[in-house]
């Protein structure tokens, strides 16, 4: 006989199935694995866990041995080639390591809204770039004890690709992908993990990234003092604010406007001055 009128009889043991299947996977779930009650697969749940951590230790590792193998290129290259050759070739191998880096960090997928765009990451990139290219003015002139000499550049075809467009479009999306994106972050969650201090994975992850940014950019070009404290200022700078944001945009922008002062003030300088401030 029917429990209830219009009941078939299978409706209670029906309910105990579904309610014994959500209890099993409430019990994976506390357990730190969650599946699939009928196919015992990891549920997206799973996956993501397993994600969080390839972005950290897996992803970093990836990421510094494609810039190890760079600088290893890039070295061999400038002593065993002509300097515009070595140059070439240098600048090639670290875009191509930065490059592989970022797509890994993708593949394995990347923290959630670290691309969200809000207007006013135009405003603070446009503000605090203008305030690090006057700052990197300040200490050029420190350095030289006086004025310092405007930028100069033979203005061809390879100065429009390599002078202009790839400090202006390629450089700012790409460094900060890899070192405020791929390095900065990997590096802070592992740091994270063996401190379990916030504040200390932070300044180590800055550190670590910043030191990788500037080698980066000595591995192509002569830095001296005033552009090695202008280039880890910009790395600090944009390392804390991707520490804070947890958002990269703005850091983009403060890069592009660095790097564009930089190239108006390069045209300027070329109408007859000599002297060139550090390009990031």
């Amino acid at each position: 006989m029917a429990p209830f009128p219009g009941d078939t009889g299978f409706i209670l043991p029906q309910r105990m199935f579904l309610t014994g299947d959500r209890d099993a996977t409430n019990v994976r779930r506390y357990s730190g694995r969650v599946t699939d009650p009928l196919t015992d697969e990891p549920s997206p749940v799973s996956t993501r866990r397993a994600t969080r951590h390839q972005w950290g230790l897996r992803v970093l590792g990836v990421s510094l041995s494609a810039l190890a193998l760079a600088i290893l290129i890039s070295a061999t290259a400038l002593s065993a080639a002509d300097l515009a050759t070595g140059t070439l070739i240098a600048d090639v191998a670290v875009l191509a390591a930065m490059a592989t880096g970022v797509v890994v960090a993708f593949v394995y997928g990347a923290p959630r809204g670290i691309l969200r765009f809000r207007s006013r990451d135009l405003l603070y990139g446009v503000v605090i770039g203008l305030a690090l290219r006057l700052a990197q003015g300040l200490v050029a002139q420190a350095a030289q004890g006086g004025a310092a000499a405007w930028p100069t550049a033979t203005l061809d075809l390879q100065w429009v690709v390599f002078g202009a467009l790839v400090p202006v479009v390629v450089s700012p999306l790409l460094e900060e992908l890899c070192f405020r994106g791929v390095l900065l972050l990997s590096a802070d969650t592992v740091f994270r993990r063996l401190t379990g201090s916030r504040v200390l994975a932070g300044i180590a992850a800055t550190l670590v990234s910043s030191a990788l940014f500037v080698l980066a950019h000595g591995l192509t070009s002569t830095l001296d003092v005033s552009a090695i404290v202008s280039l880890g200022a910009v790395a600090l700078v944009t390392s804390t604010i991707v520490l804070v944001q947890r958002r990269l945009w703005t850091a983009i922008v403060v890069h592009a406007v660095f790097n564009v002062t930089f190239v108006i003030l390069q045209l300027a300088g070329s109408l007859g001055t000599a002297g060139a401030p550090a390009l990031s």
